[in-house]
């Protein structure tokens, strides 16, 4: 193998690398969030709303919420009035449907809590959307909202993502 084929090669790796590396880390930073909200626009009953996160330490924690949403209700959660996340922390939701299966919302790009973003604002608002059957594409969605389908709060502790 030829030296300069070597030393590119090399060169290549590491900037992959790097880029990786930096890629990675804005991923975590890409999407501060306040309030996160779960709409139903399912056939079914989600019987629970489990909010999880993960401490800025790796301290795996839950709470769940028990009240029923039918279908074209919604769930707001302010993280700021809730309290007991740690600034910093990935959250997400998990909604458990009656009689049928529990979909989680994580997904790939972490929502990380971050404290004093604006009070009813689009751009601090996690929009999750569900739908379909109890055990058929009923996959829960990261949605920009804007379909005109979201509702006011049902259940949760506050009213202000019911506008986004």
């Amino acid at each position: 193998m030829k030296p300069g084929y070597v030393i590119a090669r090399a060169l290549l790796c590491a900037g992959s690398a790097a880029l990786a590396t930096a890629l990675l880390a804005a991923a975590d930073t890409d999407h501060p969030v306040r309030y996160l909200h779960l709409q139903n626009h399912g056939d079914y009953v989600i019987s629970d709303v489990e909010l999880k996160w993960i401490t800025p330490d790796g301290k795996h924690k839950s709470n769940k919420f028990t009240k029923d949403l039918h279908k074209d209700q919604g769930f707001c959660l302010d993280l700021d009035k809730f309290g007991d996340v740690q600034n910093g922390s990935e959250v997400w939701l998990k909604a458990y449907i009656a009689l049928g299966d529990n979909e989680g919302c994580r997904k790939d790009n972490p929502r990380i809590y971050t404290t004093g973003l604006s009070a009813n604002s689009a751009e601090s608002t996690q929009l999750y959307k569900m739908g379909g059957q109890t055990k058929t594409n009923n996959m829960c969605k990261l949605s920009s909202g804007g379909d005109g389908n979201w509702v006011t709060n049902e259940a949760g502790n506050s009213d202000d993502c019911s506008d986004h």
